[in-house]
């Protein structure tokens, strides 16, 4: 139920836009759904207030596309 999840975190990341929770999940989600561009957005959006975080769901995308 990808979509139901994206719709969510969706919502989750405009009440929450500084909390990287939704992001990291919404990047793992669009992951899971094989829409790295996707995912690749929301690493460059985290990458301005969570470098952290970016960085983990970038070595994480770059694992699952070497898989």
């Amino acid at each position: 139920r990808y979509d139901e999840a994206v719709k969510a975190l969706e919502r989750n990341t405009r009440l929450q836009p500084m909390s990287p929770y939704g992001w990291y999940q919404l990047a793992r989600v669009h992951m899971d759904r094989h829409a790295p561009d996707e995912a690749l957005k929301v690493i460059r959006h985290l990458k301005g207030f969570e470098p952290k975080v970016a960085a983990a769901l970038d070595h994480e995308l770059k694992r699952a596309a070497g898989a």
